[in-house]
């Protein structure tokens, strides 16, 4: 059916503001992001991966809007150790408080928004809006059908991880030689980041196997780690790209950080230096440098998990003061809401790409709990 007249301008209503100003909510089967208009912007049902319901993040239609009528100025925070959004408008007549969040325990196929709108003090006017569209704002709701999922979650590796895990380990073992390209890479290549952690999970794997699947894991690992050697060791000692491009990469710090070889490893201390010379600037840490070899920045920001990881490899290397440095600067580059974006402009000091950047937030987390005083570091 064509879309109401009325609702089809809701993206130019409510349009996007700059990364830092907006929060996430979630419930740990999807999550949704909140705008300083009190504008649920985006919000994919009913799972993480499902086409998006609200999409006025990127231009789209889809909205859930609760925002004061005339002039007002804005202000948020979380709730402590939660993810409660409180958002404030203090307008010409009053000031209204919004508390926004999905409920918990979540349901796989409902999703449940609470919003509790009060007015602290004097008198204000509220314009409500609920727009829920299918198909990323493309088509209304009855063009939909939601289906549910969601697997069965274990704290333990049971019978089905097992063989899950011999499923990682046969495919390793048949296609580990071939190229790849991952989610950040353009073209299939033989990336030695791959390979690598390819060795880190199968290490992983051998120190919880019984001893002669651990044997096997660990010949593989051994094998893949000469493969690598053999075609992406830079002549100064450390981890190249692939065996075509010799140039560093941040990745390359991430498989002694799991396991793929010790930290104080020549290699590993080399390809640290070498993060170090080409890729930091300012403190934060780049992914590799460009094409171009133009200045670092004109072509990407630099990537706020790179950071942390390097914080983490400082660490693991005894240089604890240097990964507290690194952490903070990190750390101190979110926007309002707390939330982290998947890249830092270092000039413009603005987040840039996707927002909230899940691995971001899970370096940000790891990290904290390596560099606690008194904490020892985590492995594997």
């Amino acid at each position: 059916m064509p879309a109401d007249p009325d609702r089809s301008d809701l993206s130019g209503q409510f349009p996007p503001h700059v990364l830092r100003d907006y929060a996430f909510l979630g419930d740990g089967e999807r999550g949704a992001v909140v705008g300083p208009d009190g504008d649920l912007a985006w919000m994919c049902a009913p799972s993480w991966d499902s086409d998006a319901v609200f999409a006025t993040l990127i231009g789209g239609a889809g909205c859930y809007a609760v925002t004061p009528v005339g002039r007002y100025s804005w202000g948020s925070h979380y709730d402590h150790r939660s993810l409660i959004w409180n958002g404030r408008w203090v307008t010409t007549d009053g000031i209204v408080e919004c508390r926004d969040a999905l409920a918990l325990p979540a349901d796989p196929h409902t999703a449940v928004i609470l919003r509790r709108i009060r007015v602290l003090s004097g008198s204000a006017q509220i314009r409500v809006v609920l727009d829920v569209r299918a198909g990323y704002g493309l088509a209304d709701m009855d063009e939909l059908a939601l289906g549910g999922e969601h697997a069965a979650r274990h704290d333990r590796l049971d019978a089905d991880g097992w063989r899950a895990a011999e499923a990682a380990v046969d495919a390793i073992r048949r296609r580990g030689g071939e190229p790849d390209a991952g989610i950040w890479e353009i073209d299939p290549e033989r990336w030695a980041h791959s390979r690598l952690t390819c060795v880190s999970g199968l290490r992983t794997i051998a120190a919880h196997a019984p001893a002669r699947q651990a044997a096997r894991c660990n010949a593989l690992a051994e094998a893949i780690l000469t493969d690598v050697r053999a075609d992406c060791l830079h002549p100064d000692g450390r981890w190249q790209r692939s065996p075509g491009d010799p140039r560093i990469d941040a990745a390359l710090l991430l498989p002694a950080l799991r396991g793929a070889l010790p930290a104080n490893d020549p290699r590993s201390r080399a390809t640290v230096a070498a993060v170090e010379a080409e890729l930091v600037r300012d403190d934060y840490v780049y992914r590799f440098p460009p094409d171009g070899g133009g200045p670092l920045g004109e072509e990407e920001g630099a990537f706020l998990l790179c950071g942390f990881l390097l914080a983490l490899a400082r660490h693991a290397q005894g240089d604890h003061i240097g990964a507290r440095a690194l952490f903070e600067r990190g750390r101190a580059s979110c926007g309002s809401p707390g939330l982290f974006a998947e890249e830092f402009d270092v000039d413009q000091r603005q987040l840039r790409g996707n927002l909230p950047q899940a691995f971001v937030h899970a370096l940000l987390l790891e990290c904290a709990a390596v560099l606690a005083p008194g904490e020892k570091q985590i492995s594997g």
